[in-house]
């Protein structure tokens, strides 16, 4: 049976926080109290504390927008200019340790990216982190997490129950369509939280390769 493994990028694949300070960067430069909001954001960073509604750190600076009064659209704008400024943060970013050379093991498994990253230069951070030739898919502007269900359907996932399975760090944007559709849930608890009902959980992707090896390899049964 071919399984499917479904992808987050940002906190997922992608782990260092250097685009999140580039992002809350644009978004507060015209803030009277941008430095005092980017110090908040570097606690949440650290310890996941003073914004409990942030899952991450793109959460947590809409959060500290919303607060400001920054509008959707300077917003949209910011994280935009912070994508299109990749060579300010891309050395900063890493995958997780053996991220590689997991998803390699997995080539019997259709390994797909989705995220709400823009298309805009993610070639690139995908390529500098060495991942390019282990993604049979990528989904860009997904708008999780209402835009799953969709993004699934443009990706031609078929896969349900114990075949489909998802590794991401955010519960409702990653994980809640792939339960509903029967499947096997990976999360990424950073800052342990608690949220959600995973089928795993754990702080770092890495503390979960072992399970989902063992998902995958149940499959070839």
């Amino acid at each position: 049976m071919r399984g499917a493994l479904i992808l987050d990028f940002d906190g997922t694949l992608c782990v260092g926080d250097a685009p999140v300070r580039e992002y809350a960067r644009h978004a507060f430069t015209n803030v009277p109290d941008g430095a005092a909001r980017l110090s908040r954001l570097d606690d949440f960073l650290a310890h996941g504390a003073g914004l409990d509604a942030a899952r991450d750190g793109y959460q947590a600076v809409a959060a500290l927008a919303r607060e400001a009064e920054v509008p959707r659209a300077a917003l949209q704008e910011a994280f935009q200019r912070s994508r299109a400024d990749i060579a300010s943060w891309i050395g900063e970013v890493r995958a997780p340790e053996g991220m590689r050379e997991l998803l390699a093991e997995l080539d019997h498994v259709s390994r797909i990216l989705i995220t709400n990253s823009p298309a805009g230069g993610l070639d690139q951070v995908i390529e500098g982190l060495g991942l390019s030739d282990v993604l049979d898919q990528v989904v860009t502007d997904a708008r999780k997490p209402e835009g799953m269900s969709a993004a699934l359907d443009r990706a031609g996932v078929l896969a349900s129950g114990h075949a489909l399975a998802s590794l991401g760090d955010i519960w409702e944007n990653d994980h809640a369509e792939i339960q509903a559709r029967g499947g096997v849930t990976f999360l990424i608890d950073r800052h342990r939280r608690g949220d959600g009902a995973p089928t795993r959980r754990a702080a770092t992707a890495e503390e979960l390769y072992p399970a989902i090896r063992d998902w995958a390899d149940a499959l070839s049964m």
